[in-house]
């Protein structure tokens, strides 16, 4: 899968170009609009199981020719993506009740950037392995190392590929804490006081145990 842009035809891997493909992304508010969902019923909105079970089933089934009509016809992105979901689900539109386009948005593209974090820091991995075996093998082949661009001392090939690799170790240990800290937005709608969905649930616990049921 490509995407429209030049970095993506030419340089980005299989991997990181479906994660930030348009069909991953509207997969992902589908994922999003379904744990809300389940979340919004078991604390007592109406919402049938059944209707939650074709949504499940209709996940993948994706038409961005269709969604790119619905939205010249209404002018919003998130409400065509709604109006498709909602048809191909051949269900009651209970979807993004109580949401907004940011709590979709903004949670899908954090979903995005920690999956691609998890791609580089893997490779970063592998590539600190590759200058660990890198050094080893060059550790006896003398160069001449320069300072300002200009020859300085003697060193060896290995050397440097030790200083690259250590430099390249705390940077995957400071990365990895970033991954594993990286924060969801939340559902706290339009401008963050959850006011919507204290509307439709009418207790502040619930709310809470909603948010934390869902970004989990």
């Amino acid at each position: 899968m490509v995407n429209a842009n030049v970095y993506s035809e030419r340089y980005v891997t299989p991997e990181m170009n479906l994660i930030f493909s348009p069909e991953y992304k509207i997969w992902l508010e589908r994922r999003l609009w379904i744990s809300v969902m389940k979340a919004q019923r078991e604390f007592g909105l109406d919402i049938d199981s059944e209707d939650i079970e074709k949504y499940e089933r209709a996940i993948n089934d994706i038409d961005l020719d269709e969604i790119a009509r619905i939205e010249l016809k209404n002018k919003h992105d998130v409400k065509a993506r709604i109006q498709h979901y909602v048809k191909v689900a051949g269900a009651k539109g209970v979807i993004h009740e109580g949401m907004t386009s940011r709590g979709l948005t903004d949670n899908v593209e954090q979903v995005q950037n920690r999956d691609a974090a998890r791609i580089i820091w893997a490779k970063s991995v592998s590539s600190l392995r590759h200058f660990g075996e890198a050094m080893v093998q060059c550790r006896d082949m003398t160069m001449t190392a320069r300072t300002h661009h200009q020859p300085a001392q003697p060193t060896t090939v290995g050397k440097r590929f030790a200083t690259l690799a250590e430099e390249l170790m705390l940077y995957i240990g400071r990365f990895q804490d970033f991954i594993r800290d990286y924060p969801m937005r939340g559902i706290k709608g339009a401008v963050g006081t959850q006011i919507d969905m204290m509307i439709l649930l009418k207790d502040e616990r619930k709310v809470d145990e909603l948010e934390r049921r869902v970004m989990q």
